[in-house]
């Protein structure tokens, strides 16, 4: 453990902090990820404060383990994260969000559920959250708190305030249930790579505005996996889908 904290420190480039290593490996009980998400919060205090070693340790374990005793606070309270900015409450998600990071819960596993949530609860109403929040993971991953904090709150309330679509993540799981129910599905003819049908493909951006009519699902299927929603630039896309199709 001591090993695993004296890397960290090296990654943090506080060598001021080395005081506090044997004490942070005795009281994390041998969790590493723990250990280490108290050092980097130990880098967030300044040096005037760390001169009261003391203190300093009180402070940063007893919010620790008051979050981190019950094994049912970690879901509840990311359950409450998630919820919160699927109900587009920038206010709520920022308590939460302050709150696992205060009881030293891995920044990256939250980054992680931000990204997640990009394509399942906000998806193509904000193409743009799935950007914001992998820029959050790469920020949280290379640079470390506490200054990742503060991404972390930049990526909660965008994804809090954007439009909400919930399209990509249903048409998915639909559409995996139903080639487990129908294993075996053929490619048709002119979109195989082999078939000597593939002569008769046609390709779109030969055709006014890049498309033409054809057929792209499998013989005999006729099922709907996408249902767009009327919801910030998915309604655009749509519109010119349909205008395009003529559908």
């Amino acid at each position: 453990m001591r090993g695993i904290l004296l890397r960290g420190l090296t990654d943090l480039g506080k060598p001021e902090l080395e005081v506090f290593i044997d004490e942070l490996a005795r009281l994390s009980n041998g969790d590493a990820r723990f250990a280490l998400n108290q050092l980097s919060r130990l880098a967030a205090f300044s040096l005037e404060e760390l001169i009261d070693q003391e203190k300093v340790l009180k402070e940063l374990f007893e919010h620790a383990r008051q979050y981190d005793k019950n094994a049912n606070r970690h879901y509840d309270v990311i359950s409450a994260f998630i919820k919160s900015i699927r109900g587009s409450d920038p206010d709520a998600a920022l308590l939460y969000l302050a709150i696992m990071l205060d009881g030293g819960e891995d920044p990256e596993f939250i980054a992680r559920r931000l990204m997640i949530l990009a394509s399942e609860d906000v998806g193509l109403a904000n193409s743009q959250a799935l950007q914001v929040t992998a820029n959050s993971h790469y920020v949280v991953k290379h640079i470390g708190m506490p200054e990742a904090r503060i991404t972390l709150s930049h990526a909660t309330v965008f994804m809090a305030l954007s439009p909400k679509s919930n399209s990509a993540y249903m048409g998915i799981n639909e559409a995996m249930s139903f080639v487990k129910e129908n294993p075996t599905l053929e490619v048709p003819g002119h979109l195989s790579n082999v078939s000597p049908e593939k002569k008769n493909y046609k390709y779109p951006h030969s055709f006014p505005h890049n498309w033409t009519e054809q057929k792209y699902l499998p013989h005999g299927i006729e099922k709907k996996f996408y249902r767009y929603q009327k919801n910030g630039s998915e309604k655009i896309m749509n519109e010119n889908w349909k205008i395009i199709t003529g559908k």
